[in-house]
């Protein structure tokens, strides 16, 4: 027993992350979080004086966050048994090019305590004290996604964390920093965010349906490949639904429709899951969904910015 635990501590020493840091905080995900903020912000830019360094201060913390999470998401994946084709032993590790395994945890929870630091001076400026007792749950439960044996993801509560805090938090945050209190026209506005933010994870659950067996109970895995897929058909028309109406209601520009434009990503989307699609046309589904947030957070944040 004490040469395997031997052998394992000399392993991890040596493991280091076959691609890049840049490629372990995962880019494609970071419109989570920054095109929410930048709505927000917009909004509240039609309406008051504007503070830019607040907003600056916001979009950080919100990357600081999403790459913290996004590593711990690969390391504890890697103690579960999974993503291994990702992690390689090597005595010739590259601080700057690979990431060593043991170092993870250290760089995602010093970006956790910057962005802490960070946030508290924003709460102060902005007199918004309650913004910090929210984002702290929002650090606690990115970690919770996936560390321990009863993770977030591992209870089915992905989407609904991803709702909270990717979707309804960083737009209120964007919006409540720059004087202003919650109400009905920002809540409005997150809702799209919002279910658009759960599309990303319910595909990503969906495609790793298999891959989850035995490790975590995902919100796919409790409803079935299928009718998951059908659940993902309908956030995506709800959330496309909501900017109609928020046009409709003239809460949004009109120049909002533009996020029309994200519907073919969307339709790529969801073909890629289809009923007995390939498991290829599956493994190419996330990269759609990030592709669709994407053009369809930032077409709204950017017809708010420019046109409202």
């Amino acid at each position: 027993m004490a040469v395997i635990e031997k052998n394992n501590f000399i392993e991890k020493k040596w493991l280091v992350y076959r691609e890049s840091w840049f490629q372990l905080i995962r880019p494609l995900t970071f419109t989570g979080t920054l095109s929410p903020a930048i709505a927000g912000a917009a909004l509240a830019k039609t309406f008051s004086p504007f503070r830019y360094d607040l907003f600056l201060a916001v979009l950080i913390v919100g990357l600081f966050v999403q790459s913290a999470v996004n590593m711990l998401n690969d390391y504890y994946d890697y103690q579960k048994g999974q993503d291994q084709e990702k992690w390689v032993v090597s005595e010739k590790i590259s601080y700057m090019s690979n990431p060593p395994y043991h170092s993870v945890p250290l760089v995602a929870f010093t970006l956790f305590i910057l962005a802490i630091i960070i946030s508290i001076w924003v709460s102060i400026e902005s007199h918004v004290a309650w913004i910090l007792a929210i984002g702290g749950l929002g650090i606690l439960s990115g970690y919770k996604y996936s560390a321990g044996k009863y993770s977030l993801s591992s209870l089915g509560l992905a989407e609904v964390i991803a709702f909270i805090f990717l979707g309804l938090f960083p737009t209120f945050v964007g919006y409540v920093v720059q004087s202003h209190a919650i109400d009905f026209s920002i809540t409005a506005l997150a809702l799209p965010y919002a279910f658009v933010i759960m599309t990303m994870l319910l595909t990503n659950n969906i495609r790793d349906i298999q891959k989850d067996e035995n490790i975590r109970r995902t919100l796919a895995m409790r409803l079935g490949r299928n009718r998951a897929a059908h659940l993902l058909t309908i956030i995506l028309a709800i959330a496309y639904l909501s900017v109609f109406s928020l046009i409709y209601f003239r809460i949004i520009p009109l120049t909002a429709f533009f996020t029309i434009i994200a519907l073919p990503a969307a339709c790529k989307l969801r073909w890629l899951l289809r009923k007995n699609a390939t498991r290829q046309d599956e493994m190419k589904s996330m990269k759609w969904a990030a592709i669709h947030h994407w053009i369809f957070g930032m077409t709204l944040a950017l017809s708010l910015w420019f046109f409202a």
